[in-house]
């Protein structure tokens, strides 16, 4: 009996680590996040923990604006022409992201789909 009752101890405290490992993530984003990031802001977003995360970029204003991404370690540059999207998917492993509006008109930063 001894022997079963560590194997149930073992399992729960593996089931309670796991759940407090992902438990804070899992309701972290959502996949109907959106907001228009002004000239010259900054916007931060919740990314999903597990799988991958699709960030999408709307030029609404005129002309080929620039922004920049960062993601924990990561980052990258991008543009977008007038009236067009560009999107990117990755796995953020729950990393914020935080969109730099580089350019002289809003862009509208929506997550489409989620993990």
């Amino acid at each position: 009996m001894v022997l079963r009752s560590k194997n149930v101890r073992r399992v729960a405290s593996v089931v309670a680590l796991v759940g407090a490992l992902a438990g804070p993530a899992a309701g972290i984003a959502e996949a109907s996040q959106s907001a228009t990031v002004g000239a010259g802001q900054d916007r931060t977003f919740h990314t999903w923990f597990f799988g991958r995360t699709e960030v999408c970029v709307e030029n609404v204003g005129v002309g080929n604006e620039p922004f920049y991404w960062i993601s924990g370690p990561s980052g990258a540059p991008g543009n977008v022409n007038a009236g067009q999207t560009t999107c990117f998917t990755r796995s953020f492993v729950g990393f914020n992201i935080t969109i730099s509006n580089e350019s002289g008109s809003p862009l509208l930063v929506t997550f489409p789909i989620g993990p």
